[in-house]
């Protein structure tokens, strides 16, 4: 071997190479195809009838054309700038971790789609059938029109200003903190978890009764809306509150610290969180305001 076939890069080819000749000899189309952490730059012709190709953690700038039996693409932690055309059966996109600055048409069976952390200002119109969206840590300033099958949004870390109106019915996490929303819009009945942590929100919209999950600290909140039965944590800490609603008796995870608290008093706020609750329930808002006229 001279001193040209001995580079790094010749060495990494020629295993890639090596892995795509050994899927060949499998004659297995449903297995996937693995070229992770080969310090590639560029990826070998690629088998015309491949599935499901794994390709993260090298150095590619571009990929080829893919097969368009492709149903999966795993091509985050590299170099890329741009996509190749998407084929039209491919299910599971992640793309996060490159220096993407846009996306190419989705195809219109994709259910998950990772392009979070990257340097996107905008996304394409996302497919009907979209279950995960998680673009958290680009440059948008807003989303597209979200598709109802939508179960998963994580948006955190972008520029947003709003959310657009019509949230997916089947929405169960929603993820939206560290951006610049100033409103949330009506939620979903179905939801389970709500991070809206470090906006700009001076209230918060109705809360659906199946809510566990609650993270709206640094915020400019003065109140909170009626908390849900099912709420196990709570994080509302670093807003204007000056009072809390009742708390629900599943309740495990309450922090609520750096709030202008009269109602329960700081000195309750200080007692563990079964105590707050007793002395809430032996304390109601309106027999402390009655109590304190007189």
């Amino acid at each position: 071997m001279d001193e040209a076939e001995a580079t790094p890069l010749n060495h990494a080819m020629h295993e890639a190479q090596r892995r795509i000749d050994k899927w060949v000899s499998l004659n297995d189309t449903t297995a996937a195809l693995n070229l992770c952490g080969l310090g590639l730059t560029e990826l070998p012709p690629l088998p015309q009838d491949l599935v499901e190709l794994y390709c993260k953690h090298n150095q590619l700038t571009e990929l080829p054309s893919l097969p368009l039996t492709l149903k999966k693409l795993c091509c985050n932690h590299n170099q890329l700038r741009e996509l190749p055309h998407l084929p039209q059966g491919l299910k599971g996109l992640h793309c996060y971790t490159n220096k993407l600055t846009k996306l190419p048409l989705l195809p219109s069976n994709l259910i998950k789609l990772q392009c979070e952390i990257n340097e996107l200002t905008e996304l394409p119109s996302l497919p009907h059938n979209l279950k995960v969206l998680w673009c958290f840590e680009n440059q948008l300033t807003e989303l597209p029109a979200l598709p109802q099958s939508l179960e998963e949004i994580i948006c955190d870390n972008n520029q947003l200003t709003k959310l657009p109106s019509l949230l997916p019915s089947n929405l169960k996490e929603l993820l939206c903190e560290n951006n610049n929303l100033s409103e949330l819009p009506l939620l979903p009945s179905n939801l389970k978890a709500l991070l809206c942590y470090n906006n700009n929100l001076s209230e918060l919209p109705l809360l659906p009764q199946g809510l566990e999950v609650l993270s709206c600290y640094d915020n400019q909140l003065t109140e909170l809306p009626l908390l849900p039965q099912n709420l196990k944590k709570l994080w509302c800490y670093d807003n204007q509150l000056t009072k809390l609603p009742a708390l629900p008796q599943d309740l495990i995870e309450l922090f609520c610290k750096d709030n202008p608290l009269q109602y329960p008093p700081p000195e309750v706020m200080e007692r563990p969180l079964y105590e707050i609750k007793e002395w809430m329930c032996e304390n109601p808002l309106n027999f402390v305001k009655s109590a304190a006229k007189k």
